[in-house]
This record gives structure tokens, sequence and C-alpha cells, in this order.
């Protein structure tokens, strides 16, 4: 839509508003952890360090990885190598404005590397802006501010919710997959101090004891493309459950069998990540996917357990305990294909996981529909969040004359 406000001004390429200046390297161990100047990667903060490298304010831009996510450091920082920034010797104009307007260019939306994703500073520097004067760029910086903070606050609030109706989802099923429904069953000690009893009549057994054939997808990642086979993540997997939409990925059709010949998924068997992040379990829906490293599928034996039961058991306290203890890493903690194995986990007679899942899963429906509304709500306020910066920075609306009342039908 033609900006009104900005209807006699002409855009301008971004190089002529401001230079992004290349990340330095700094690596890990490198790093004065105990230091109060944040460390910024593509992504955001990424540690601490003693020294920045930046004057005042600074604008952070992801270069590799999470290209063109736009950050923004109140005080001197370190951008890392996978990042570009501007500060104030690299842009005569407000800095908060520049920020919004950054937003606004689709920075995250084209790679020019075939390998990892990348920003081309070339191609940023070519994207066109209004450039309106330092007044008006300090009543939208100004305007943006105030307004985004109000919709932020609200999203902290909604996904505050969500985290609570998590937390009660899992005392949930921690409850059921490690006391059990009787409240009157005979117990016996567990032999796991902070777990304490469990019922009599169950067994505690290894994860080899439970799964037949692990299916360990770690080592070389494929090959990614624009389309072909869903390629499933760790990103993919959160909260119980598989969404490809969160970091859609693909491999081609014709790799497919090659790249799963150590073996391929069939529907209900149980997935988890073993890495960045450790113990996010789902199970499989579709089988018409490909799997990738830093996941590991089990086929279950039927005869001792339910896949449903199995992945509760994993997604309850217990199971995440178990999980962690068991975690090795300087960096990112991930488990052994061996320690995994001697993972422990409680084994009822299957007529009663059977009721157990079945408890499980009628007790959580009613949460899950709160859970996608609140999700729902979270979407459309980020969406009119990125509406109105859009609106505000290419003069589609006039922020000196703007009510917040435009917004009361997204914040309600």
């Amino acid at each position: 839509m033609m900006s009104q406000i900005y209807a006699n001004k002409t855009r301008v390429p971004l190089k002529r508003i401001a230079r992004m200046v290349y990340g330095n390297s700094l690596e890990t161990e490198k790093r004065n952890h105990d230091g109060s100047i944040p460390v910024y990667g593509s992504n955001g903060t990424v540690g601490y360090h003693d020294t920045a490298i930046t004057v005042g304010p600074t604008i952070v831009i992801g270069r590799k990885g999470s290209f063109g996510k736009i950050s923004f450091s109140d005080s001197p920082c370190f951008p890392i190598d996978t990042t570009y920034f501007v500060d104030e010797r690299h842009t005569p104009h407000n800095l908060r404005w520049l920020y919004y307007l950054l937003q606004t260019l689709g920075l995250d939306e084209f790679s020019q590397d075939t390998g990892v994703p990348g920003l081309s500073r070339e191609y940023a520097h070519e994207r066109l802006c209004y450039l309106v004067s330092i007044e008006e760029q300090s009543l939208i910086a100004s305007f943006l501010d105030r307004e985004t903070s109000k919709l932020d606050q609200l999203v902290e609030k909604k996904q505050r919710l969500i985290e609570l109706l998590q937390e009660k989802r899992q005392a949930l099923i921690t409850q059921a997959v490690t006391k059990g429904l009787d409240p009157n069953v005979p117990m016996k000690d567990s032999g796991i101090p902070w777990l304490g009893d469990v019922p009599a009549h169950w067994s505690i057994r290894s994860l080899r004891r439970v799964v037949k054939t692990f299916v360990d997808y770690r080592g070389k990642t494929p090959e990614k493309t624009d389309s072909g086979v869903p390629l499933i993540t760790a990103r993919n997997i959160k909260n119980g459950s598989i969404d490809h939409d969160l970091a859609p990925e693909f491999i081609r059709d014709e790799e497919y069998f090659d790249w799963m010949v150590r073996g391929f998924p069939k529907k209900g068997d149980v997935v988890m990540t073993t890495e960045a992040p450790l113990g996010e379990v789902a199970q499989i829906i579709d089988e018409s996917i490909a799997l990738a490293q830093r996941l590991i599928l089990f086929k279950v034996d039927q005869a001792t357990m339910y896949n449903e039961f199995l992945k509760y058991q994993l997604l309850s306290r217990f199971g995440q305990s178990e999980l962690w203890s068991n975690a090795t890493g300087s960096t990112a903690l991930g488990i052994k294909a061996d320690r995994l194995k001697g993972v422990r986990i409680l084994v009822p007679p299957l007529e009663e996981q059977k009721i157990v899942i079945a408890f499980i899963e009628s007790s959580l429906s009613a949460g899950n529909e709160l859970l996608n509304k609140l999700k729902y709500q979270i979407e459309k306020i980020q969406e009119y969040r990125q509406a109105l910066i859009s609106a505000a920075v290419t003069g589609q609306i006039d922020v000196r004359q703007y009510s917040a009342n435009e917004a009361e039908a997204i914040t309600s």
C-alpha cells in the first residue's frame, strides 16, 4: 500500500542510512563469563564477556544461522562473527528508529548461501527504505517503544499462563505414571530417594528391557532442500508432539531411502531428542517423514509397554530427571546411547498402563483447548505488533494522531 504520509518522499537503499559491520570471533572458552558485557549471536544474547567492541546502544543483525533476526542492546556489547552490527559510528540516524526499520525489510526471508543459511550484507544494503527527518524518526521510535512494550507485556502474561498450564500438565502426568491412579494400592520403596514409594506390583527396568530397537539418527546432517520429504529435526519436537511448521526443512525424495537406512519410523513409534535440547519426546503420527541427527527412535516391546506410556514416562519429572542425570557434555548436554539404554523406567501391567493412558489423555484434553487458545492469541498479537511497526515506519499511519484504541480488538 502506498504511504499517504510519505507520498512525496523517495525511498533510498539502506546503505545510504547505515553501514552494517561484521562482528568479531570470540570462542566460548575465551570469554570471561563473569563479565558484564553481553555477547550477541545471530539469535540474541549467548553469554557475557569483559570487553565490548561496540560504542553505546547497538543493533545486532543475524548473519549466519538465524539470519536476519534483529536484536537491540541498550549498552555496549560484543557481537560475534555470526552477526553484523550497527552503532552510532555507522549511522547518523536514530538507532531505535533504525531498529524498527530493519524489522520491515524482510532480511530473514532470503539466503544467498547454499550451506548454512546466511544474510548477504550487499543484499541488505540495497534494500529500499523511506528516509524521514530526525524529528520524525524520534517520534516513530518513541511511539513504537511505547506501543510494542504494551504488546510485549501482554504476550509475557499469556506465555506465563502457558508455562503454568504446562507445569500442571507435567505434575498430572508424573503423578499418574509414578504413583498410579489407585490411592489405596500397596506401595514399595522405589530405591530412588526423591521419588519415594511406587506401587508394589510395578517393576523398575532399564530402557533396554522395554525397547526392542533403538534407531539412532545421530551423525552427519542430510542435504536440505526447499521441498521433498519433510525432515523432522530437534526443533520440530516440542511439548509432546511433532510440529514440522516450527522449522520446516526437507530432503530430496530420491535420497530418502539412503538416509533412512538405519530404520524407518512407524505410526506410534516414540521419538526423542538426544541433545540441543535433550528430552523432548513425541510419537510418530505421519510415517512419510525423515528424521535428522540428534534424534533417536524407540521401537517399543509391545508385550511390555504401550508406546503412549513410554512417551508419558519420559515426559514426566521422573523421566526427565533420569535423562538429565545421565547427560554429559561441556557445552550442549546430551545423552550417549549406552547411558540412554540404562535409564530407569517404571513398568505397570499392560492393562493398568491402558487405564493410566486414558486418564492422562482425558485430563489433558480440556487443558489443550486453553493452551491452543492462548497460543493463537499470542500469534495474533505478534502479527499485529509487526503490522504496527511496518505501518509506522512506512507512513501508513500518522503516529502523532494514532490512538491506542486501535489495538483494543487485538489485545483483549
